[in-house]
């Protein structure tokens, strides 16, 4: 698929969504960001954070598939759970976005996680100021909350650097995988089996 402006476009699917910098004050994303940070809660001992996708619904996306192999492979998946392609087991499974902060892999398909445009390059730079400190915030309560004992942070450095301080201050068990889109996945197997035991 072609760039635009720099950018991959976003990849939307079922219906029309928001997009851009108004999207941040859009009262459907004000609303997500509000039940992440005080209602949301972690239901397993383990939390897997990975990033969002500009294929929306993120379970759609190329690295998600990548993901529920790695989970296949671990008995971490149920392949006839609720979803499309089933639901995580035994393990929280969350997105870390730009807009809307933490969303569960299965309430992804859920508007209005499956149908925003909310580009890296605003949300990091042109936002950063208001952006970040939000994402930590929704995470950080996020975690403090519910079954969590540990997280397994499998970011690009990028988001690594406003997830892993928020991680660390939720007060449980942080872990860190090098994050790549090709590889990274037996690195994170590795970590997810030392962590299930």
């Amino acid at each position: 698929m072609p760039r635009k402006g720099g950018r991959w476009p976003a990849r939307l699917h079922d219906r029309p969504g928001i997009h851009g910098r108004a999207a941040w004050n859009h009262p459907d994303a004000v609303a997500w960001r509000h039940l992440a940070r005080e209602k949301l809660e972690p239901r397993h001992p383990v939390v897997l954070v990975t990033p969002c996708s500009n294929v929306k619904p993120y379970p759609r996306s190329p690295s998600s598939a990548k993901i529920r192999g790695v989970l296949r492979r671990l008995g971490l998946w149920d392949s006839d759970g609720p979803g499309l392609y089933g639901a995580p087991r035994d393990i929280e499974w969350i997105y870390l976005s730009d807009l809307l902060g933490v969303v569960p892999y299965d309430r992804a398909h859920e508007y209005p996680a499956c149908c925003y445009e909310f580009p890296p390059d605003l949300a990091m730079d042109g936002m950063a100021g208001l952006v970040i400190p939000e994402i930590r915030s929704v995470l950080e309560r996020y975690l403090s909350r519910g079954r969590a004992r540990t997280a397994v942070l499998y970011l690009p450095r990028l988001y690594l650097g406003v997830a892993l301080p928020a991680a660390e201050r939720s007060g449980i068990e942080v872990r860190v995988v090098r994050y790549h889109i090709f590889w990274g996945h037996r690195e994170l197997e590795k970590e997810l089996r030392g962590v299930i035991g």
